[in-house]
């Protein structure tokens, strides 16, 4: 059998619908109902299914939550971006999240180009993002 190999840290796909999850109305519930002829043995269920997990690390994995994430929830910024689009008169920049409004802060002091320059590489704009999970 070929052995499959996967990523440390999760794509940014795998990572959105992790985070898409959480949200009740986004959430994929699925049922299964086995109808068994006898009581499963017990043992033999939990040998297969130590079995199954070496076979497949992946499946052992856990996430782990950045504990230092600054960043918005995605659905926030989705509200955010729709407003934008349907606003009558749209605003330069719209600000999501705390780091933003950090960013913000410093407007009144600091030119707006490297203001600029900074939303754009702290947002991952110019490569100086941070790296993907």
């Amino acid at each position: 059998m070929q052995e499959i190999e996967f990523d440390e840290w999760m794509s940014d796909a795998d990572a959105a619908l992790w985070h898409a999850e959480r949200d009740p109305r986004l959430r994929s519930t699925i049922a299964l109902v086995c109808e068994l002829d006898s009581l499963p043995d017990r043992a033999r269920f939990d040998e297969s299914i130590a079995y199954t997990l070496a076979q497949i690390p992946r499946l052992r994995q856990r996430v782990v939550e950045d504990a230092l994430r600054i960043a918005p929830p995605p659905d926030a910024v989705a509200r955010t971006i729709t407003r934008a689009i349907e606003s009558a008169r749209p605003r330069p920049r719209y600000l999501v999240g705390v780091d933003a409004l950090a960013t913000a802060a410093t407007v009144p002091w600091l030119p707006r180009e490297l203001t600029d320059l900074a939303m754009r590489l702290g947002g991952g704009l110019l490569g100086g993002g941070s790296k993907s999970r």
